[in-house]
């Protein structure tokens, strides 16, 4: 062992609490006077060899320890052979070696342990852990599936079963309780950590362990096995976690292999097992909450079970745009009998001065100014500061008979609120009368889509995915807040793009006209400069 490559070494406190069990059942022992070093890093993967020393009276002197945060810090306790109860804790610390080759681990060394079993684990309540066998390697993983099986084994011994069998069976029983598509790994431990999709299935476990109650999990696995005991309740509570957990991870991001790893899971509940060739095609729709208020779906497509917002009926196309050639996607839409049809994505017909410039604000990088997106002279716009005045003074039911327009002086300073101050755009009015829509930047054949259209579409995402929401909720909230329990379905997210808008969650949003006056909608405050209020995309309908 080359301890020139050892790393960060410190002594840490020669006493300390033992180990615990969850559920005592390995009872704690005073602890041992040690040291230890310590250390920080990545995720780690392991190698297996043996260092081994001696027959029937050996001392087990060095251990590898190959864990999924070699930050942590390591407890060993020694275990009566006989009982596999604690003895003594040996260790508490760390050292922290990189061999060159990429494989990183804690080593333990200058041990004196007479029995042969040990149970190695994270920190000082010793969770996760791992109880082993030196004999058979001295190479230990410890990571969930070591943490579960560890349990499971030591209930199964109490029926006479060996340590080894045990561990063997609690080990597939692992697998196969979340769900895993076959063995994943058929090799020990510490190899399969170096296996990606193996570590990504070890992650998946761990984070479902603090989603959910990691005790609940354990102490069913410890009796049956399996997590549910056969319990229809605590299927059914599962499967509302497993939905919930989709939801929070489509908000904060999750990778598709955890997400299949969900789906294999959910699938095990409801009895339907893997993904294969029978099942291609298979859907479900998964059991929801208040918290995962829209209904997602989990489909059998090549072998894994995916899971994504269930898509609503919507028909993609193209539109060119005859002034500079650019062809958009487009989406259509029949709601109830009215159909409408979108551009799915930003309008782009790029002029000098037309848009936001990027130097200016980044957020709003190619968005339209108000007046450009209408498509008239600034000045129909933006009134003069002494001509905001006047008007909010007109305006004013409330002032006092001392009041004059310079007590809107601050209100009217710069042009936003000048423009908000107007409350209509005569231009816009007349021509909204005359034709119902108005086209302003839009190509020929289409308009800025008014503030009716948007909540017809709304409203028929409302009809159709019937979000949960709680009694409550339904009387207090008013019909815009209800619309926006289905803004999240016009995003491209990690669940999809399920009616094909393609709106992008993190960009500010759009314009829409309301009775005659345009305003953002969708602009959650992406930018905070002086151009949040008078700027926006432009998503363009067709007449």
């Amino acid at each position: 062992m080359n301890t020139q490559k050892l790393l960060m070494a410190f002594m840490v406190p020669l006493a300390f609490a033992a180990c615990s069990e969850i559920d005592d059942m390995v009872p704690n022992a005073p602890s041992d006077e040690q040291k230890g070093l310590s250390s920080s890093g990545e995720d780690v993967v392991a190698s297996s060899s043996s260092s081994l020393e001696g027959n029937s009276d050996a001392v087990y002197t060095g251990v590898k320890v190959y864990v999924t945060d070699p930050g942590q810090y390591i407890t060993i306790a020694e275990l009566n052979p006989e009982t596999l109860e604690n003895l003594y804790d040996v260790f508490y610390g760390s050292r922290y070696l990189d061999d060159g080759t990429g494989d990183k681990t804690h080593v333990v060394e200058g041990l004196s342990l007479k029995s042969p079993y040990v149970k190695v684990g994270y920190g000082r309540d010793c969770r996760p852990y791992n109880i082993v066998d030196l004999r058979e390697s001295d190479a230990v993983a410890v990571n969930e599936k070591t943490y579960f099986e560890s349990i499971r084994a030591l209930h199964l011994m109490k029926s006479g079963k060996s340590f080894s069998d045990a561990k063997k069976q609690a080990g597939r029983e692992f697998l196969e309780a979340f769900g895993a598509n076959g063995a994943l790994c058929d090799k020990d431990e510490t190899t399969c950590m170096k296996n990606k999709d193996y570590s990504d299935y070890i992650r998946f476990v761990a984070n479902f362990a603090d989603y959910s109650t990691e005790d609940t999990l354990v102490a069913r696995f410890e009796k049956c096995g399996n997590l549910t005991c056969d319990e229809e309740a605590m299927k059914k509570r599962y499967m509302t976690e497993i939905s919930d957990l989709v939801w929070d991870s489509n908000v904060e991001g999750s990778s598709d292999d955890e997400r299949s790893y969900l789906g294999d899971f959910y699938a095990k509940l409801i009895g339907e097992g893997s993904c294969t060739a029978e099942n291609e095609g298979k859907s479900y729709e998964m059991l929801r909450s208040v918290r995962a208020y829209l209904p997602v779906v989990m489909s059998c497509h090549s072998g894994k079970w995916k899971i994504a917002y269930k898509e609503m009926e919507h028909t993609m196309g193209t539109m060119t745009d005859e002034r500079n050639g650019k062809t958009y996607k487009t989406v259509t839409y029949d709601l109830n009998g009215t159909t409408q049809t979108w551009l799915a994505e930003q309008l782009a017909y790029a002029l000098d001065g037309l848009q936001v410039p990027c130097e200016e604000d980044s957020a709003l990088c190619g968005s339209y100014f108000i007046e450009n997106a209408l498509n008239v002279d600034s000045s129909l716009v933006y009134p003069s500061a002494d001509s905001c005045m006047k008007l909010k003074f007109s305006e004013c039911t409330w002032c006092s008979e001392d009041a004059t327009p310079e007590n809107f002086k601050d209100e009217c300073r710069d042009r936003s609120d000048r423009y908000i101050s107007l409350k209509s755009v005569a231009v816009v009015e007349s021509v909204m009368k005359e034709k119902g829509v108005y086209q302003g930047i839009c190509p020929d054949g289409w308009h800025i889509p008014t503030f009716d259209e948007l909540n017809k579409l709304l409203n028929y995402l409302l009809e159709f995915y019937k979000p949960m929401i709680s009694e409550s909720a339904k009387k207090e909230i008013d019909e815009d807040e209800k619309r926006s329990w289905v803004y999240e379905l016009l995003n491209t997210t990690a669940l999809g793009d399920p009616i094909g808008f393609g709106l992008d969650r993190y960009s500010p949003g759009f314009f829409a006209i309301e009775g005659s006056l345009p305003l953002p909608v969708f602009n959650f405050g992406y930018s905070s400069g002086e151009y949040a209020q008078i700027s926006a995309f432009v998503r363009c309908v067709k007449d």
